[in-house]
């Protein structure tokens, strides 16, 4: 490492219960908002090629009926 106080943090976060708490914690809720965005990424694609309804298409994307009209509100489609 570049610097002790960088190396001992490192160090904390790789070898301590609380450190890898932490870090789980972290990359599960990266993870969380890279899955949501996927969703909504699929979900609008979805509605601008005009294949199902938006309560197919929340099923398919495992968004709430409620997302799936506000993004399309945002496009300006209708079902």
């Amino acid at each position: 490492m570049l610097t002790k106080p960088l190396a001992d943090k490192t160090r904390k976060l790789k070898e301590t219960p609380e450190g890898v708490d932490t870090m789980c914690k972290a990359i599960e809720e990266n993870n969380k908002r890279i899955l949501k965005n996927k969703q909504i990424e699929i979900a609008l694609n979805l509605i601008q090629m005009g294949l199902g309804t938006y309560s197919d298409i929340a099923k398919a994307t495992s968004l709430s009926l409620e997302e799936v009209e506000k993004l399309a509100e945002t496009k300006n489609h209708t079902a």
